[in-house]
């Protein structure tokens, strides 16, 4: 019994199942490192939105809908993993000769 008393904590004590720290303790195997985790996590993500805009022709309202975002969300996300608009780039030559020939 005194074993099990030594489980319980001031919180413990008030609540009708105290925890016993020494039970319930996080194992103690080595982490990942975060920053090779996060680089994993946003290169998926970068991956995703980068083929979700190319399949729908950049055309970021279905790409959104696709993805299951907002379309403010989704032109977050591109601008902080540096996606520019292929689309607008492509198009951009073609205005730039439509007014050159008016």
């Amino acid at each position: 019994m005194r074993s099990s008393a030594r489980c319980w904590s001031r919180k413990a004590a008030k609540s009708r199942w105290p925890i016993c720290r020494s039970r319930f303790a996080k194992s103690r195997r080595p982490r990942p490192t975060s920053s090779s985790h996060h680089t994993d996590a946003r290169e998926i993500e970068k991956m995703a939105i980068l083929q979700t805009l190319q399949r729908t022709n950049w055309n970021k309202q279905e790409a959104a809908q696709i993805l299951g975002l907002y379309r403010p969300t989704l032109y977050s996300k591109m601008k902080k993993h540096d996606i520019r608009d292929a689309g607008k780039a492509a198009r951009a030559p073609l205005e730039r000769a439509d007014r050159a020939a008016t």
